[in-house]
C-alpha cells in the first residue's frame, strides 16, 4: 500500500514537473509576427529621424537667412549638409541592424526571408525620396 501510495506520488510530481516545463517552454514567434515587428520598428525609426531632420532644416533656414554675405553662407549650408548627413548614417545602422535583427530570427525559425530585402530596397527608395523632398524645400525656403 504504502509503494502504491508513493508511486502514485512520484506520478504526480513527474505530472507537474511536466506541465511546468511546457508552460515554461518560450513561444515560438510565427513569421507575421516578425515581420509586424519588423514594419513597426521601421515606421518608428522613419518618425524618429525624419524629426530630427526636419528639426536640422528648420534651425539651418533660420540661420541661413539670417546671415550676411555669400561666403558665410556658404558656411552655414555646409555645416546643416554635415549635420543631415550624420543623421542619414546614424539611421541607416539602425535601420540596417533592425533588418538584420529580424532576418536573422526568420532564418533561425526557418521562415522565409524575402520581407528583409523588400525591406531594404523600400528603406533606400524612400530615402531618396525624402531627400529631394527636403532638398526641394529647404531651396523653396531659402528663396521665399
Amino acid at each position: 500500500m504504502l509503494k502504491m501510495q508513493v508511486l502514485l506520488m512520484l506520478n504526480k510530481l513527474k505530472t507537474l514537473a511536466i506541465n511546468n516545463d511546457i508552460q515554461n517552454i518560450p513561444k515560438i514567434p510565427t513569421q507575421e509576427e516578425i515581420e509586424k515587428k519588423l514594419q513597426d520598428k521601421l515606421i518608428s525609426l522613419r518618425a524618429e529621424y525624419t524629426n530630427k531632420i526636419n528639426d536640422v532644416i528648420a534651425s539651418a533656414i533660420v540661420e541661413y537667412k539670417a546671415a550676411e554675405g555669400g561666403e558665410n553662407k556658404q558656411e552655414i549650408f555646409n555645416k546643416y549638409i554635415e549635420l543631415v548627413r550624420e543623421l542619414e548614417l546614424e539611421c541607416d545602422a539602425r535601420v540596417y541592424a533592425t533588418i538584420a535583427k529580424a532576418e536573422n530570427k526568420l532564418m533561425k525559425y526557418n521562415y522565409n526571408t524575402d520581407i528583409a530585402d523588400i525591406a531594404r530596397e523600400e528603406y533606400k527608395r524612400q530615402k531618396e525620396e525624402k531627400r529631394n523632398q527636403l532638398l526641394e524645400s529647404f531651396l523653396n525656403n531659402l528663396t521665399n
